[in-house]
C-alpha cells in the first residue's frame, strides 16, 4: 500500500513550517485568502519556503478568488510551484497558469464528479472537501467515491482522532487538515500536528 500524503493547511510562520516537515509532512498550505485568519503575505511566504527548500516537505499555494494574473504573481515571487485553487475566479483561471505549476483543485463533496477535462492526472490532484472549503467542516461520506483517475486528497473535519479512520475508509493520496491541528484559528498546535502526522503515517 502506497503511503498516505499528510498536508498541513493554514501554516503562517516559519516555525511551524519547519517543525511540520520535520515531523514529517508531505505538504504545507499558504494561505492567500485575505479575509482568512490564516492569511500569509508572499515575503512572509517566501522565508516559509526558502527555510523547507531542503526538506522533504512541498510548499502549496492556496487561492480563493485570485485571477491568473495574480496566481502567477505570487507562485514568481515565491518559488512555489504546486496552487491550490478553492474560489470560482481561481478554478476557472488555472488553464492561465504557468505551465510548470501542479494544480490542486477543489470540489465540493456534492460538485465531486465536476472535474475539468484540461486538469492532467500525471500534474494535477483533486481535494474533496465541504460545501464549504476551508473551515474544517466534515461533509457527508457515505457512498462518497472519489475519481480513480486522480491522486485526491481529502479534507473537512480531518484530525487526529479520526484521520485513521478515513485512510482505511477511502485510501486517499493524501489527507489535508487545518483547523484540526489548531489551538485557536490561525494557530497551529504542534502537539496535534505531530499526532495528525503519525497518525497517518502509522496507518498507511
Amino acid at each position: 500500500m502506497t503511503q498516505t500524503k499528510s498536508k498541513i493547511c493554514g501554516i503562517v510562520d516559519v516555525n511551524s513550517a519547519k517543525f511540520a516537515a520535520m515531523a514529517g509532512a508531505d505538504f504545507v498550505g499558504l494561505v492567500f485568502e485575505p479575509k482568512s485568519p490564516r492569511f500569509i503575505s508572499k515575503e512572509r511566504a517566501k522565508k516559509i519556503v526558502d527555510t523547507i527548500s531542503n526538506m522533504d516537505c512541498v510548499p502549496v499555494a492556496v487561492f480563493t478568488e485570485h485571477n491568473a494574473i495574480s496566481m502567477n504573481m505570487i507562485l514568481s515571487f515565491t518559488g512555489i510551484k504546486v496552487a491550490q485553487l478553492h474560489g470560482k475566479i481561481s478554478r476557472d483561471q488555472h488553464t492561465n497558469l504557468q505551465s510548470d505549476i501542479s494544480r490542486i483543485f477543489v470540489l465540493p463533496f456534492a460538485d465531486s464528479q465536476s472535474i475539468p477535462d484540461d486538469l492532467d492526472p500525471k500534474r494535477d490532484y483533486l481535494l474533496y472537501d465541504s460545501q464549504t472549503p476551508g473551515v474544517g467542516k466534515a461533509f457527508p461520506k457515505k457512498d462518497f467515491q472519489m475519481n480513480p483517475k486522480f491522486r485526491c486528497f481529502i479534507a473537512g473535519g480531518v484530525n487526529p482522532s479520526n484521520v485513521s479512520e478515513i485512510i482505511e475508509s477511502f485510501h486517499p493520496y493524501g489527507v489535508d487538515v487545518s483547523t484540526g491541528v489548531e489551538s485557536s484559528p490561525g494557530v497551529k498546535d504542534l502537539s496535534k500536528l505531530k499526532s495528525f502526522v503519525t497518525n497517518v503515517e502509522k496507518t498507511s
